[in-house]
């Protein structure tokens, strides 16, 4: 399953994500400042950190937010239903400042 908007796109992680993720989220201090999670330091650690995602995604509402532009994982974002047909935000982080500008954030 997927979702998308004239910019933004959500899908599940594919292993050949792990890069720009490392890139454009997981290793940037600010946009894991408010975050439960702790940057990722090295190349190696950003694809089993992939991996895990990959894994959690089989049996979770979560997915990656890319840029249809350039195809790049730019952020992640999630749902958890708590009781039958209610649902919470289980997590969203996404890099704005390159496309900001131009994402059109209509409905999905």
């Amino acid at each position: 399953m997927s979702m998308e908007t004239k910019d933004l796109l959500l899908g599940k992680a594919k292993p050949e994500d792990w890069e720009s993720m490392y890139r454009n989220v997981w290793s940037r201090p600010a946009v894991a400042r408010f975050m439960q999670w702790r940057i990722t330091t090295s190349a190696a650690d950003a694809q089993a950190r992939m991996e895990r995602t990959i894994a959690w995604q089989k049996n979770h509402d979560t997915y990656l937010v890319y840029e249809k532009s350039s195809g790049q994982a730019i952020g992640f974002a999630g749902v958890e239903e708590i009781a039958p047909h209610i649902y919470q935000d289980a997590g969203i982080a996404l890099v704005v400042s390159r496309v900001m500008r131009k994402i059109d954030f209509g409905i999905w």
